[in-house]
């Protein structure tokens, strides 16, 4: 069975758990709650599922098949919102529902405009995602005021059928080569997700043996399904060319650094449920992207690197998530985050002279800067947690002195297109903002703490962009 035919039969046994919670569902008028959250949970999932008919008429992957599920989910969105409009419960959820009109048509333009292309690809995931947002919105409102045990449960049923089709949409968009700067991390959480809320439904008071039936076949499926989608290359594809190892090896790098970050602050209590969240993303990503570059490696020497940071990452995580942070764990984190980093560093190093391009040096540079910035924030974070004070100031200054060459250098480069000028330009605009969070030291304010998390990851996402940009730039 072909992986996206595994896929196929766990999006349905998804839809048959949802319709045992909520009944037979015709295409009438809403009649009560539990169906309206089912609708909205639906509209979320049709969201998702159009963007990826649309990559898949653009690969030539099932074609036929593909533009009539397209039409046909076009047709039930359009109808379902109507429907939802009209049944909203208060002022609230109508105004998010006529949002989502506004971005729907938009939406709808794309998708039936144009003969799919790779610039509409990349346009279609960009707005599958706000109006993801907005139908997720209008379902969780809906949800908030079902005062029913079941509403909850058809939400997260619902929300499985969305998570089957957002993992299928960004396994196409890295087979098309139009993936998003932040596929790898929301391919990894839609995972985690849909495996969690199989658990979920299936430990619920009210789950019925039939039910549980349905759910105990999704989960099977999942198991065959879920090993097919390493195999065959989707958000976390084998790395396809040099550039492509280059920043995923820079990224490596920046996470050495971002992980310990996140720890000091879960250990601080600073932006915690956000931090631990991103901590969990970070140590998956970090172990997926390992894997690759060892498979990738084009030289035993740079093999024999990844061997080597794979040893170090055993002790590196084990100490990350083997127990609460503690501000003795926190200098455990600190020394080991620095002999990760130096490996990940010298990986990088290896992989730029092997290229030896001027387009894998600009890779390298601009996914350098990630790391640089996550950098002055975890030495912030740690002389704000009494560790290794002395020399936390000392590292920042460095590392600010680093990032502003940098920057100069790759505002420079004779190869930057107008989107890269416009990113740097954002780039320079987020870094005057997290510069000024790191000089707010010595008043001992956990929001000054928390400004410096907030506004390191908004520009480590920048700078993601840009490392991600000058890599297509180089495989043209």
């Amino acid at each position: 069975m072909s992986c996206l035919s595994r896929f196929s039969r766990v999006v349905r046994l998804a839809l048959a758990a949802a319709l045992l919670l909520v009944g037979p569902l015709a295409e009438a008028q809403i009649s009560d709650m539990n169906s309206a959250i089912n609708k909205a949970g639906r509209q979320r999932m049709l969201s998702q599922r159009m963007a990826k008919a649309y990559l898949q008429i653009g690969l030539g992957v099932d074609v036929e098949r593909s533009k009539r599920v397209l039409d046909n989910s076009i047709a039930v969105f359009d109808r379902q919102l109507v429907e939802l409009k009209n049944y909203a419960p208060s002022t609230e959820i109508r105004s998010t529902y006529q949002q989502l009109e506004k971005e729907w048509i938009a939406y709808k333009d794309v998708l039936v405009g144009t003969v799919p292309n790779p610039d509409g690809a990349r346009r279609v995931l960009d707005l599958s995602e706000t109006v993801l947002q907005l139908a997720h919105a209008g379902t969780e409102q809906l949800v908030s005021i079902s005062g029913s045990e079941t509403g909850p449960l058809v939400g997260v049923a619902g929300r499985q059928r969305m998570l089957s089709q957002r993992i299928a949409k960004y396994y196409q968009a890295q087979v098309w080569g139009v993936s998003p700067a932040n596929a790898t991390v929301e391919f990894e959480k839609s995972r985690r997700s849909f495996a969690v809320g199989l658990k979920a439904l299936s430990a619920a008071p009210s789950t019925t043996q039939a039910i549980r039936d349905v759910l105990e076949g999704a989960r099977q499926h999942w198991m065959q399904y879920e090993p097919a989608l390493d195999a065959g290359g989707g958000a976390h594809a084998q790395i396809a060319d040099i550039n492509a190892a280059i920043n995923k090896a820079g990224r490596e790098r920046m996470l050495s650094q971002r992980m310990a970050k996140l720890y000091l602050q879960i250990g601080q209590g600073v932006d915690a449920a956000r931090s631990k969240q991103l901590l969990n993303d970070s140590v998956a990503q970090f172990d997926r992207q390992l894997v690759e570059l060892k498979n990738f490696a084009p030289t035993p020497e740079i093999r024999e690197t990844y061997l080597k940071l794979e040893k170090s990452w055993i002790a590196y995580k084990d100490v990350l998530i083997g127990a609460s942070p503690s501000q003795q764990g926190g200098a455990r984190v600190l020394a080991l985050s620095d002999e990760v980093m130096q490996l990940a560093n010298h990986g990088v190093g290896q992989l730029e002279k092997h290229a030896g391009t001027t387009a894998g040096r600009l890779v390298n540079l601009a996914g350098r800067q990630r790391m640089l910035s996550q950098r002055m924030a975890l030495f912030y974070q740690a002389a704000n947690w009494n560790i290794e004070t002395g020399r936390a100031l000392p590292e920042i200054d460095k590392a600010r002195k680093e990032f502003n060459g940098a920057l100069k250098e790759l505002a420079a480069a004779p190869s930057n297109t107008s989107m890269l000028r416009d990113q740097l330009e954002l780039a320079r605009q987020q870094w005057f903002f997290f510069e000024n969070a790191i000089d707010q030291r010595g008043s001992g304010e956990s929001k000054l703490a928390v400004n410096v998390a907030t506004t390191s990851e908004r520009l480590l996402e920048v700078m993601d962009n840009i490392a991600s940009l000058y890599e297509r730039v180089g495989a043209k």
